[in-house]
């Protein structure tokens, strides 16, 4: 994923885009399948997490962040509540890295 240099009003709009971006794709996967019952913002932190770690490796690969994905629901909810499947969190990297490109 490249970024191109951006005046600072560019840039925030290009990270709350990206940010947005995520959040649509997680919130429909719902992989905890909290969103029936739970506040909307239920993975928010989550997310940021995720955002975080693609602005940091802005070439990140999409088994890359199916690991960042995996790491972060995992450490977020623990193994017991997350059950983890590296085909799924492959699908979804790839679906982030689709629209986020």
């Amino acid at each position: 994923m490249k970024f191109k240099k951006y005046n600072k009003k560019e840039e925030m709009y290009k990270i709350k885009k990206l940010e947005n971006n995520i959040k649509e794709i997680i919130d429909f996967w719902d992989p905890i399948k909290l969103l029936s019952f739970a506040p909307q913002d239920e993975y928010d932190f989550e997310i940021k997490q995720i955002k975080n770690k693609m602005l940091i490796n802005k070439d990140i690969k999409t088994d890359e962040l199916a690991l960042v994905i995996q790491t972060v629901f995992k450490n977020a909810f623990g193994e017991d509540v997350y059950y983890s499947d590296e085909n799924i969190e492959f699908d979804i990297a790839k679906k982030i890295l689709k629209k986020c490109i």
